[in-house]
Parts: C-alpha cells; structure tokens; sequence
C-alpha cells in the first residue's frame, strides 16, 4: 500500500491497520522523500485528532514509531516551505495528545498527568535510558510539589512549572512531548547551517495557571553524522607517511653505523685501505661539514644577531634563543659528527663517544631527523 492510498482510507474505522501500515512505510527513513514526509505527518496528524485514540494503544504506539522515524529522515527533505503547514499540524495535534498519552520512542517521548488541587509545582525531567552500550528510549518522570530543579547532570532536560491553584476542578491535567531533534521545526525565512543536534520539548497544562517556569538542560555538544573535511584525511595519509619514512631512514642509519664501524682494522686501528672510507666516511664528512657552515650561517644570521629593522617590542630571551639553537642542532643531525670522534685510537675515550653516540641517535626522534617536527 502506498502513502497516496493511505492518506485516501484515514477516515476509515480501521485505524489500527492504518496506523501499522504508516509505519512500516517509514521504517527506512533514509529513503523518505519530501513528499513522504509530508503523507506521513499527514497521516500522524489525522490519526491523533480522532477522538479517544490515546484508548487505542496499538494505534497509539504505531503512530509515535512513525513520528519517530521521521525525525530520522534526511534533513535536506524538510528544508521544503510546503512542509511547514503539514509539520505544524503534527506538532500542535501532538501537544494536545500530550495530556492523555504516555509513550516513548527513541526520537520522540509523550509524558502526561493528572494534576491535584494541592499541587504547587510540577517537575518534568527527561533521562536517557542506557543498555549494551547504544542509547534506548527516553526515560520520563513527573514529579509534583518538589522544592525545585534537581542537580543531577545525567538528566536531559527539566521544566518546572510553578502553579497558581485558581481554579477548583480537579480535573486538570499536564502534557509534555520530548524531541530529539528540529527538524519538525523548520523555518520558512531561517536556514540553520550548522549540524549541531537541537532537542524541543514541549510543556502544557489544561485547566491551571501557572506563574513561572524553570527550565534546565545538560548539553551533550553532540554533533549529527560529523564527517571529517578531506584535506584533514590527506594530511594524515601524508604525516604517517612521512613518520614511516622517517623511521626507515632512522633503521638505515643504525645499519650504516655497523658499517662504519667496519672502517677498523683488526687491531681497532682506522685504516686508510678500507672501502668504508671512501665510499661512505669521506661523503657524510662533506655533508656534516656543509651542515656545520649552514647551522653557523642560521645561528648567527637569524637566531643570535639583532635586527634593527624588525618591530617587535620584545625582544627573544636567551634561554628562548638557546632552544632555537639546539633545535637548529638537531635538524641538520650535527649530533653525527659524534661519529667521527669514535676513532680516537685512545680506547677508553673512543668507547666514550661511541656510547655518546649510540644514546643521541638511539634516542632521537624520526621526525627531527626530516624536518617535520
């Protein structure tokens, strides 16, 4: 059956059946058009104004299921002005259902109550109920002649209602409806662009007056199907990349250190003859030796000389200057140049540096090592 043929048999006696098929039609809500919503609401709403239906629970409950799997539903599919009137409709039709009904669903919750003549304050609080770690139906509690909000933080939302008993019935009643979200609110003029979640709650009360209210709420800053910006998800592919790569060159490095050690003769005496000096000592000794000269020019030149040109106010401490330095230091991996102090013949100083050694290389980060820290 499709929504058109429902719409068409709503006056019918057979609203249980209706109000079952509603339901099943919107259990995907991902596939809902506008021009499913607007059916359904339709549907909800007509179903609701019937008298005495909070009498029929099968209805009843059906209905609220599909309320509730519409506000499931894509948000583009309300930004539509012909679903404000359909959406109004259903929202007022459900504040008057509010004084007679008590259902919850996960989107949405209905809690009403009969009122006494001595009541003086009426509290609503709203709690999410918790289990197998996903969020269940809303948990509701009205309370009466309390003392004032309650402090505990795990509630959603409160209102309290102070009345003012100016009438002698006792038939008076009180109704609220919880929301889990707006989109049954939109504006014809305003478009909200941000996807921060917004519950509403609606409070009323039949035959009394009230002369305050209080309410309170505990944000959750929750934010509906956040998705991450692709630039973010680039960088990251490009900063593993580049630790990994890091870590590589850092392993090679280790590797190379044995091989370096290999330029000693049997006798632990460096020898001119060995392949080691020649085709990698001398090389790196080029390349620390251009390191030095360019740590010298970037110390002097940027770090430690004073430029009366600049405008800053304050000036850099030494201590601030002295990191800088240090940090220039590690950059172009002068620490390497421990290396070369390993082959002192002197045995005792050569196992020193070669410790020295071993510790500053072991020790330093991948990431200094590439610039990218």
């Amino acid at each position: 059956m499709t929504f058109n043929a429902l719409v068409e048999t709503v006056d019918s006696s057979n609203v249980s059946a209706i109000a079952s098929n509603t339901q099943i039609l919107t259990c995907v809500p991902d596939q809902l058009t506008t021009e499913n919503i607007s059916a359904a609401a339709n549907i909800a709403a007509q179903i609701l104004k019937k008298p005495n239906i909070s009498e029929d629970s099968q209805a009843s409950v059906a209905v609220m299921a599909t309320v509730s799997q519409l506000l499931d539903a894509n948000e583009t599919e309300f930004n539509h002005n012909n679903l404000v009137n359909v959406t109004t409709s259903l929202t007022k039709t459900m504040e008057e259902f509010s004084f007679t009904a008590n259902i919850s669903q996960p989107n949405i919750a209905i809690q009403s109550a009969p009122l006494k003549l001595s009541s003086s304050t009426i509290l609503f609080s709203a709690q999410r109920d918790t289990a197998l770690g996903y969020y269940q139906s809303t948990k509701l509690e009205i309370k009466e002649n309390v003392s004032g909000l309650i402090g505990d933080l795990s509630t959603e939302v409160q209102i309290l209602f102070n009345i003012i008993n100016t009438s002698s019935s006792d038939n008076g009643r009180v109704g609220f409806v919880l929301y889990q979200n707006d989109k049954l609110f939109q504006s014809r003029i305003y478009r909200s662009h941000n996807s921060f979640s917004k519950q509403i709650v609606s409070g009323n009360i039949d035959n009394r007056n009230f002369s305050s209210i209080e309410i309170a709420f505990s944000p959750k800053a929750f934010q509906i199907k956040y998705k991450y910006a692709k630039p973010l998800e680039y960088i990251s592919y490009i900063g593993v990349g580049l630790s990994m790569a890091g870590l590589v060159i850092t392993i090679l490095f280790q590797i190379l250190t044995s091989c370096w050690l290999a330029a000693l003769d049997q006798n632990q005496n460096f020898s001119m003859q060995k392949p080691m000096l020649w085709s990698f000592l001398l090389p790196v000794a080029l390349i620390l030796l251009f390191n030095i000269i360019v740590f010298i020019k970037i110390t002097v030149s940027v770090i430690w000389k004073k430029n009366e040109n600049l405008t800053r106010n304050k000036k850099d401490s030494s201590m601030k200057k002295m990191i800088g330095t240090i940090s220039i230091v590690v950059v172009l991996g002068i620490t390497w140049t421990i290396g070369y102090l390993m082959l002192i013949n002197h045995e005792e100083t050569s196992l020193v540096f070669s410790y020295v050694f071993c510790i500053f290389n072991a020790t330093q980060n991948p990431n200094f090592k590439n610039g990218t820290k």
